[in-house]
């Protein structure tokens, strides 16, 4: 038998965050679901926030953001290039940037077992059909 106090309280550790700045809400949702899935015990925080824009608002966000977090995350699709300075102070900062080629929406066509189109607009119009 545990000789240790049910009662107590246990100490509290921290645990470890991530911010994720994405493009649209389309990719908003898929993380989230993914979050859902498996994030549940991973022992980090997951907060995943839409930039509503492109790969340059997804990187404004992610450096603007005036939150405490670990990590911080910029997801964007490959078709729009952003802009040099933003990059730089991306990566002076310490923001990891992750590029979808073409686009999220490609990932998900192949996922569903169809061949991606080249362009993240064809893209987007197939997975809406």
């Amino acid at each position: 038998m545990s000789r240790s106090n049910p009662y107590k309280r246990k100490p509290r550790a921290a645990r470890h965050t991530t911010l994720i700045v994405v493009e649209g809400e389309t990719d908003e949702v898929f993380l989230k679901h993914l979050k859902i899935h498996f994030g549940k015990d991973s022992g980090s925080r997951v907060t995943v926030k839409s930039a509503r824009g492109n790969a340059d608002a997804v990187l404004k966000a992610a450096i603007n953001s005036f939150e405490a977090f670990d990590r911080r995350v910029a997801l964007f699709d490959n078709d729009w290039q952003p802009q040099i300075k933003h990059l730089h102070a991306a990566n002076s900062r310490k923001v990891l940037t992750l590029r979808c080629s073409p686009c999220l929406e490609g990932l998900l066509l192949a996922i569903l077992g169809e061949q991606p189109p080249r362009t993240s607009f064809e893209c987007k119009q197939r997975l809406e059909q």
